[in-house]
């Protein structure tokens, strides 16, 4: 097992881009998903979680680890979620911070943010969100986890909304356990389904 430093992640973070991390910064990420986490730690993950210079999806590249790693939860992060829920724009990374607030919060207080995180739902988002939503890893895991009444009706909400997004956008890409990105789809099918989704845009523009 690694045994990572914040000194190491600073310095390393350096030769990453905004958009693109190392193979050895991903590597460190990687082995904070198991190793004992540090109070120093969890505050370096937090800052880039919250950090405006980097793409949402580096955001949670940082998250991860704290949903994952079984010593997080040690760390009083109940408020740092709840803001973090406020302020994500991503309707993805608004159900990892629920999920996350989830580990610290009451029933009745999951519930109001859930209530909110439906309404966000019914709105109308990126097809990419629902990589996550749909996932096995995603509102299902929450299903699972907690059983609660609001997860489930959010469940069934995000099902009707996944259902009006069009079929060749749909099922490309999925998560597993560890909340990594996996194909479902082999590359020449992926790549056929968008062919037909553009031909079909083109279709309605000459409409």
């Amino acid at each position: 097992m690694m045994n990572i430093q914040v000194e190491q992640l600073k310095t390393e973070v350096k030769r990453c881009s905004d958009g693109i991390l190392t193979k050895e910064y991903r590597a460190m990420l990687d082995a904070l998903d198991v190793c004992p986490l540090t109070q120093e730690l969890v505050d370096y993950l937090c800052s880039m979680i919250v950090s405006k210079k980097h793409f949402w999806e580096i955001h949670f590249d940082h998250l991860r680890p704290l949903l994952l790693n079984p010593t997080a939860v040690q760390f009083d992060l109940k408020s740092f979620y709840e803001e973090r829920f406020k302020r994500s724009r991503r309707l993805c990374m608004r159900m990892y911070f629920m999920r996350g607030y989830a580990l610290y919060a009451s029933e009745q207080e999951t519930e109001m943010m859930c209530e909110q995180f439906e309404r966000s739902l019914k709105k109308g988002h990126d097809y990419i969100d629902y990589t996550d939503i749909m996932s096995e890893y995603g509102m299902r895991y929450l299903v699972r986890e907690y059983g609660y009444r609001c997860f489930q009706q959010a469940w069934q909400t995000a099902q009707e909304e996944y259902m009006k997004i069009h079929p060749y956008l749909r099922g490309h890409v999925t998560t597993n356990a560890r909340l990594r990105y996996v194909k479902v789809l082999s590359d020449a099918e992926s790549m056929r389904r968008h062919h037909l989704f553009l031909q079909y845009l083109q279709s309605r523009k000459k409409q």
